[in-house]
């Protein structure tokens, strides 16, 4: 039970996404463990279940951007008034790391975007190109960014226009071998040519 308050401590002091989402991890795995000792609520200490719930709450605040992708996807159709607010969300952290969870939420759900209207396409295609051109634009790219670059890239193939599809080819110019992995394995299920030397 003491693991609880150094959640409750840890969380807020952390200093960056990455940091705060390790602890995520491991406050999953120690309340599991307590609901797997503890068969009903009423066997933890009141005291506890109280922490126990501000955690959970804490969680949940910090974890937004996940929260609203699980959200979504357990809609039975995606239209684009849903999505823009998602994408709001996305925009609100400044933390590449965090930015990533959209990625990799749309790469989790894949299966699922036959969901998405055309609107609702129509507006991750946006927001995929204007972030790719935004880390395409800095230099140099943090890891963060690099990582980001891969997962775009990927989810890329169910969003793709010609503006995307030309961006994919322009961003295998930063020379990032993961990135332009992602970029050549969506291009080429989407039909495209891609260039000999970049498939080598």
């Amino acid at each position: 039970y003491g693991e609880v308050d150094t959640y409750l401590a840890a969380i807020p002091a952390a200093a960056t996404y990455q940091e705060k989402d390790l602890i995520f991890e491991c406050e999953e795995l120690v309340l599991g463990l307590i609901m797997h000792l503890c068969q009903t609520p009423g066997e933890i200490p009141q005291n506890i279940l109280v922490k126990i719930k501000a955690l959970a709450a804490i969680v949940k605040q910090e974890r937004y951007l996940e929260t609203a992708i699980d959200d979504l996807f357990q809609r039975e159709a995606i239209r684009e008034p849903e999505v823009k607010c998602l994408l709001i969300l996305a925009d609100r952290t400044a933390d590449e790391y965090h930015k990533g969870k959209l990625y990799a939420g749309l790469a989790h759900y894949k299966d699922q975007i036959a969901k998405f209207s055309d609107g609702a396409k129509a507006c991750v295609t946006a927001y995929l190109i204007g972030e790719i051109s935004r880390c395409q634009n800095q230099a140099p790219l943090t890891e963060d960014q690099i990582h980001n670059l891969e997962l775009a890239a990927d989810v890329s193939k169910y969003f793709a226009d010609d503006a995307l599809i030309s961006l994919l080819g322009k961003v295998m110019e930063l020379g990032h071998s993961n990135v332009n992995y992602y970029a050549v394995e969506t291009l080429l299920s989407l039909g495209q040519p891609v260039p000999a030397d970049r498939i080598a």
